[in-house]
């Protein structure tokens, strides 16, 4: 399942200046193509370092009057969006700011801005109506089985970016500010990577949700 986006750190292509801007508030990423609706939006703060979460929620209409043709319309919408195999879709970022202080012999983080963010794509029935109730219920279970397994890879991520943020609150003082946005970065990478394992993970344990029920017809 396609759901990584690489952005390079912040402040990484400014290592010798003393300060960075803090970001500004989360907003959908440029590869969102349709208008989505914000379903969380929160900011988490300890000290110095706070975490923005963002997470929209998007779907993409799929026609059919019998399972036959849902089913099939679902593997072309699927491949035409670049799903691969997969009807559901979370794409996900993690990126920071910082701004520090060299004091004397030590350069300390003055504030750091982790912003988190998710776009949850889920598919749609144009024509409920048209379904017998036996089918109707078929793919009432099968999207609620589907958006549970994207949110739990939400909730899973979102469970990394806050360990990073306990981690940097503890971050002790560098020797220079080059070293503690270099510092920084590195503990940003790490964690995007420990993320996306554990999403691996997760994925390799429920099939990509198939286990969980997230299969149709």
């Amino acid at each position: 399942m396609s759901r990584f986006l690489v952005f390079a750190a912040l402040c990484a292509l400014v290592l010798t200046a003393v300060s960075c801007t803090v970001l500004a508030q989360a907003r959908p990423p440029a590869f969102v193509a349709s208008e989505p609706i914000a379903i969380r939006d929160e900011v988490s703060q300890d000290g110095v370092v706070r975490l923005k979460t963002g997470v929209w929620r998007r779907t993409y209409e799929v026609p059919g009057t019998n399972v036959e043709e849902i089913d099939r319309n679902l593997d072309a919408l699927r491949v035409n969006a670049g799903h691969g195999d997969f009807n559901a879709q979370t794409k996900w970022d993690l990126r920071w700011s910082m701004r520090y202080k060299q004091e004397g012999p030590v350069c300390s983080l003055t504030a750091v801005t982790l912003e988190y963010y998710a776009v949850v794509t889920l598919p749609a029935l144009v024509d409920e109506a048209s379904l017998a109730p036996a089918d109707l219920e078929r793919w009432y279970r099968f999207v609620d089985a589907i958006e549970a397994h994207e949110m739990a890879h939400v909730e899973r991520e979102i469970a990394g970016a806050e360990r990073l943020r306990q981690s940097l609150i503890s971050l002790s003082p560098q020797p220079d500010c080059q070293a503690m946005a270099a510092r920084v970065s590195e503990m940003g990478e790490q964690a995007k990577e420990l993320i996306r394992r554990g999403d691996e993970a997760f994925d390799a344990e429920t099939e990509h949700g198939a286990r969980e029920g997230a299969t149709f017809p």
